[in-house]
């Protein structure tokens, strides 16, 4: 298993390597976020060719991996990379590094990379299986998915549009008046329905591997960050948002007001 990961860092560290020289060439370190779904998926690509029996089942753990990827990153690319657009996370963190701004870009595209082979880990149970046959269970995953690759590309049209219209302030419509980021509510329901579909092989327990660094990612790193920044640009707008409307999972309660 060691020698496995070992490959799959490889792959991830050598597409982060190719994603900074691209970074650097276009100025815009948000190709970082383009080549993370991008890299998971030449990971589990790779291993469906060479760890697999090339049965249904684990075709369709591969199907929706792709899809997931091509959308997710066929997303950010026409909306950030191809209109030059620098998230603001970027740019602020690489403000503060100062001197040091390229080292630790480099260190940030690698660490990433550790965490793209930390995540395909959660893909062994399938790609190993023995037992080929479909199950409820998997139907039910697969019912689970196509549900959050909906409300993912939901959640990032409607914040698309808002951002088109150019309206001030922050997006509060739609998904975005229920949760604060559902896109990535939807992101960790996307990895449970994989942990899902590998329940009924013998190493499912690596299957939750994905939703569990999922939400310490969004949970622990990215969303607190975003939201501080958030915060320093909306001040008590953004502050009085935080006290109405839940962080991640979305509420289905009706949006309270802001009186």
């Amino acid at each position: 298993m060691l020698d496995l990961f070992l490959m799959q860092l490889k792959m991830t560290i050598a597409i982060m390597s190719g994603a900074y020289v691209v970074s650097r060439l276009i100025k815009n370190p948000t190709v970082v976020d383009v080549c993370w779904g991008l890299g998971i998926a030449a990971v589990v690509t790779y291993m469906a060719q060479f760890y697999t029996t090339a049965d249904r089942y684990q075709w369709g753990m591969l199907i929706m991996v792709l899809f997931w990827s091509f959308r997710l990153s066929g997303f950010l690319f026409w909306t950030r990379v191809a209109r030059s657009h620098v998230d603001r996370r970027y740019q602020r963190l690489q403000d503060k590094w100062g001197r040091l701004k390229e080292v630790k870009t480099v260190l940030n595209f690698y660490f990433q990379g550790f965490l793209q082979a930390v995540l395909c880990m959660s893909f062994w149970p399938v790609l190993w299986a023995t037992d080929y046959y479909i199950r409820p269970i998997h139907w039910i995953a697969i019912g689970l998915f196509v549900l959050a690759l909906l409300g993912q590309w939901v959640a990032d049209y409607q914040l698309h549009q808002f951002k088109l219209t150019g309206q001030s302030g922050f997006c509060q419509h739609g998904l975005w008046s229920r949760s604060r980021h559902p896109n990535y509510f939807f992101e960790i329901l996307m990895w449970i329905s994989w942990a899902l579909y590998s329940l009924t092989t013998p190493l499912w327990m690596f299957g939750w591997i994905g939703p569990l660094v999922m939400i310490m990612i969004m949970r622990g790193m990215t969303g607190p960050y975003s939201e501080r920044l958030s915060v320093e640009k909306y001040g008590q707008a953004y502050q009085a948002y935080q006290q109405r409307v839940p962080m991640i999972f979305i509420s289905l309660l009706p949006p309270r007001s802001n009186v």
